[in-house]
């Protein structure tokens, strides 16, 4: 049955592989462009624009990075729906300005993956505040490439690497309460492909399949967990599944939907919503997350996940 569903899903990478319909013509353009700069040349930029980040999270003062993003970016974080557009990230940023006393903050950049028309900059952070427990965490930020040389950010993904234990001070309730939004961006046409994939992630999550699970992963793939610590590799990944895929539970109803994307050179990067509700004995419940994904295309031209950020909604089970 493995075998089938991946041949089908290579049928669909295949035929969208010479489909003219892959890229719009902006699209095409955006990746066509050419990133002229060099790797220390690139560090230093990105290391300047997190600096003003930095200082805006210390002076509580957003407007002074607000010209750093593009009007449509997204933002994903731990305990809210997708923030879309400048406006919401504003309301965002504005209110935990409010309630967090920085007094130090550092970003490491880990990684940089340069896909052409973005730019992926995965790293970690520690944020000490006089009026809260210590966070430490991942962060994910996607370049967007313009033709004068200057990066804006696109979209924005950082989550905590443990629980925290007061979510007061981390929480934006004028975001939380707002009505639901839409499971596509403004009525965005998903790829069937896409479509495919999500479809077969809703089937190994009802199925609690290791097997179909690991093979949507490349052998160098980084899953970055809600509340928890980064996993390496896809051997250490299957060890993980196992695990959480040998605890008894039924998966009653289970929704997996493409937010938006972004197409790149060798792939595409991915904001998707899910929505699980599930039984153990004597107990149900509700799980409900959004993803930041780069999906990358392999040589066999399937589409597989390299890098993974996940985030919870809260728990209200």
């Amino acid at each position: 049955m493995i075998r089938i569903t991946i041949i089908l899903l290579v049928l669909i990478c295949t035929i969208a592989s010479f489909s003219p319909m892959l890229y719009t013509n902006n699209e095409a353009e955006e990746i066509a462009i050419l990133n002229t700069n060099t790797n220390s040349e690139l560090d230093q930029k990105i290391n300047t624009l997190n600096k003003k980040l930095i200082n805006a999270a210390k002076s509580k003062d957003f407007s002074s990075v607000k010209q750093i993003y593009t009007d449509d970016a997204l933002l994903l974080t731990d305990y809210h729906p997708i923030i879309d557009g400048i406006s919401n990230i504003e309301i965002y940023y504005s209110n935990i300005f409010q309630k967090q006393d920085v007094t130090i903050y550092t970003k490491e950049t880990t990684e940089i993956l340069d896909l052409g028309n973005r730019i992926m900059e995965i790293g970690t952070f520690q944020k000490t505040c006089t009026n809260m427990e210590p966070l430490h965490g991942k962060y994910w930020n996607v370049w967007k490439p313009l033709e004068d040389g200057q990066l804006r950010l696109e979209s924005e993904s950082f989550g905590y690497s443990h629980k925290v234990a007061d979510l007061v001070p981390i929480l934006v309730k004028e975001i939380q309460e707002k009505a639901p939004g839409p499971d596509i961006r403004n009525g965005k046409k998903i790829l069937p492909e896409l479509q495919a994939y999500d479809a077969f992630g809703k089937e190994h999550v009802r199925e609690r399949n290791v097997e179909k699970v690991i093979c949507t992963y490349t052998e160098d793939c980084k899953y970055y967990r809600f509340a928890n610590t980064v996993i390496e590799g896809r051997e250490n990944l299957e060890e993980y599944y196992k695990g959480y895929y040998g605890h008894p539970v039924t998966i009653d109803s289970i929704s997996i939907s493409t937010y938006d994307y972004t197409q790149v050179n060798n792939g595409f990067i991915k904001y998707s919503k899910f929505y699980v509700e599930w039984t153990v004995p004597d107990f149900s419940g509700k799980t409900e997350g959004t993803n930041t994904i780069f999906w990358r295309r392999e040589e066999d031209c399937t589409l597989k996940k390299h890098r993974l950020i996940g985030f919870h909604l809260p728990d209200t089970n």
